[in-house]
């Protein structure tokens, strides 16, 4: 029983210190994915959100009024 114990804690320990490593380069990238949307939609491009003929919208149900 205290094997099951010495694992589960090591375990836990090894979970905390990967969150530790992982959670500032996680947040980085969403920041640079949000800000590289945002700046294409601040762009002069007029045919950026245009779509092609034939292409269906995948979650066109979500804003059928």
């Amino acid at each position: 029983m205290g094997v099951l114990s010495d694992t589960g804690g090591m375990a836990s320990t090894i979970i905390i210190i990967f969150s530790y490593i992982v959670l500032p380069i996680v947040g980085f990238s969403y920041n640079l994915k949000a800000l590289k949307n945002l700046y294409l939609a601040d762009s002069d491009d007029p045919y950026l959100f245009k779509k092609k003929k034939g292409s269906k919208n995948k979650y066109s149900h979500v804003y059928d009024s």
